[in-house]
Parts: C-alpha cells; sequence; structure tokens
C-alpha cells in the first residue's frame, strides 16, 4: 500500500464519507487521487485497520534502496517470468503507479488479459498477500551496502532509476572532456562531427567551460576512450558506455556484491550492458587510483544535484 492509499484509508477510518473535508489539507496535487482511492474504499465497505496498519509497518521496514522497491519493473517481469498473472496482480499491491503501469504496459496480451482486476486484487487475504510479497522479495532483494551517515560512494545504490542514467550519462560527457581538453582544433572539429548539432554543443560547451585539464589527465582519458569498444554505439548509448566505464575503475572486487542493485535499477537493456561492463572492467587496481575516480564521480554527482539535474540525496549540514 503507497502513501496515498494510506492516507486516504486513514482518513476513512476516522472520518467514513466526510474524509474528502481532509485530503484539502494535503498537497494540491494530490487532492483528486486521495479523493478517488477513498471513494473506491468507501464502496467497498469499512477498511480492516489490522491489515492497514500491517502494511503501514511493513512499508516503514523496508530500508531505503532494500531493491525490492526500487528495481526497475522490466527486471520483475524477467525475474518472475512464468508467475501466474494472479501472482502479479497481487505483487502490483506493493508497487508504485509507475512500475504497475509499466508492467500491464508490457505484459503479452495474453497475459495481460488475465490479470486481475484491482479490487480483487485488493480482496485477497492479507497474510496470502504478504506471503507473494516476501517471496517476490526473495527474487528481487540485494545486498544493501551502507544505511544512514554521510553521502559515500556506496550511496549510489540509493539514487532512482532516472537519476543514476542521468550521472552515468554525465560521466561519459565528463571522461570525453578531459580526453578532448586542449587538444588541436581540427582533431576536437573530427570528433565532434560524429554527433548532432545539438550534441556537439553539449560537448564544446563542458570543454570550454569545465575547467583545466592536466596533460596526465588528459592522457589518461585518452587511453580510456581509446579503449572502450564505442564505433557502433549510437550517441547516447556511447555516453553511458563510456560512464559505465568510469564507474567500473571506481569498483573494488568486493563491491561486486553490490553493484548489481545498481544495474538492476536501469531497464533490463542497460543494465546488462553495465553488468557487462563490470564483469570485464572490475579489478584489482591500485587504492589511489580507485579513490581518484570515486571522488571524481561523488564531484559529478555533487554538481548534478547542485543544478537541480538530480534529486538531493543527503541533508545540508
Amino acid at each position: 500500500m503507497q502513501r496515498n492509499e494510506l492516507l486516504a484509508a486513514l482518513c476513512v477510518m476516522n472520518e467514513g464519507e466526510n474524509a474528502h473535508s481532509l485530503f484539502a489539507f494535503g498537497p494540491a496535487s494530490d487532492e483528486a487521487e486521495l479523493s478517488k482511492i477513498a471513494e473506491r474504499l468507501i464502496q467497498e465497505g469499512e477498511v480492516d485497520a489490522a491489515e492497514l496498519f500491517g502494511r503501514l509497518q511493513k512499508q516503514r521496514g523496508l530500508n531505503l534502496g532494500s531493491g525490492f522497491s526500487d528495481i526497475h519493473p522490466g527486471w520483475i517481469l524477467e525475474k518472475l517470468e512464468g508467475e501466474s498473472p494472479r501472482v502479479l496482480g497481487i505483487l502490483c499491491r506493493f508497487l508504485t503507479g509507475d512500475k504497475v503501469k509499466y508492467l500491464i504496459e508490457h505484459l503479452p496480451e495474453s497475459r495481460r488479459k488475465l490479470l486481475p482486476k484491482v479490487n480483487e486484487s485488493y480482496k485477497v487475504a492479507p497474510q496470502v498477500a504478504e506471503i507473494v510479497r516476501e517471496l517476490s522479495a526473495k527474487k528481487l532483494s540485494f545486498q544493501v551496502p551502507v544505511s544512514g551517515g554521510s553521502f559515500s560512494f556506496a550511496h549510489i545504490t540509493v539514487l532512482k532509476t532516472d537519476d543514476l542514467r542521468t550521472v552515468f550519462r554525465d560521466l561519459g560527457i565528463e571522461e570525453i572532456r578531459r580526453a578532448f581538453k586542449d587538444v588541436e582544433p581540427q582533431v576536437l572539429r573530427a570528433f565532434l562531427a560524429r554527433f548532432v548539432p545539438k550534441m556537439a554543443r553539449e560537448i564544446r560547451e563542458r570543454i570550454d567551460h569545465g575547467g583545466s585539464v592536466s596533460s596526465e589527465s588528459r592522457n589518461e582519458a585518452q587511453r580510456h576512450l581509446v579503449s572502450l569498444p564505442l564505433e557502433k554505439l549510437p550517441v547516447e548509448d556511447l555516453f553511458r558506455e563510456i560512464g559505465y566505464s568510469v564507474f567500473a575503475q571506481a569498483l573494488e572486487v568486493e563491491d561486486m556484491v553490490w553493484a548489481d542493485m545498481v544495474y538492476h535499477k536501469l531497464p533490463p537493456e542497460e543494465g546488462y550492458r553495465l553488468k557487462r561492463v563490470l564483469q570485464d572492467t572490475v579489478k584489482r587496481r591500485p587504492i589511489a587510483a580507485v579513490e581518484a575516480r570515486r571522488q571524481e564521480i561523488l564531484g559529478r554527482i555533487a554538481s548534478l544535484a547542485k543544478s537541480g539535474a538530480i534529486r538531493k540525496y543527503w541533508k545540508e549540514t
């Protein structure tokens, strides 16, 4: 049960048909959804308080980034392939609306027709629903490397899917900037000719305004780019492919136990590519080199958060 469902149910429990009057005190963007949920609950009859608070306790007990609630729905379909539509329908009770929409849209039509209606899935006994949730979570859960504390490199596991994709793309462009800063103009023009004008301008602006680069750092970035199989990739995939490799260079072998959480937050096609890069790249490297990459990545995350390109995952001190 998600936040708005919990809120609507609590209001209905206390105020019955007058619950709508309470929704005006919440965010205006949620009022219509709360009213719709309340109408459904009123039509279905009395709200079961024990069930409601049991679900609330379960929701509060989920750790940020525990895997099940953050995994991309494409992986849910893949890992639960073969499960009955009824199981998927029950599982939808524990997922956000956007994930439910994805699951429904990407199910084969033959299976989609067999999904239970929303009201039917909520009439399943709470104990049965909880068993489905727990069994699904076991297939989709991952080791959580951090909890609380100040934002560190391992906290990348708590980034949402869209923010992860933004970070990987940004890391790719930043590596390109390092490689082409202060190179001969004709070399840069030849490289930028590969991109559509909008992307070429984006790269050029990053190069022009991204700060100085030492010759050592530039040479390192150039060697890195030359080592990657980028020739046949579309430009957007190229940026992220480079970003995946930058991320892999910041991982130690021991970090692979939680890195799967990161690629399972991406759409499966992108997640498999990241997984392949990690398997090919992560190896024993000098600690200083690994730490340098980590600080570069954290710096880019901070910059993106400051500009509003991604969410801010830490509190200001």
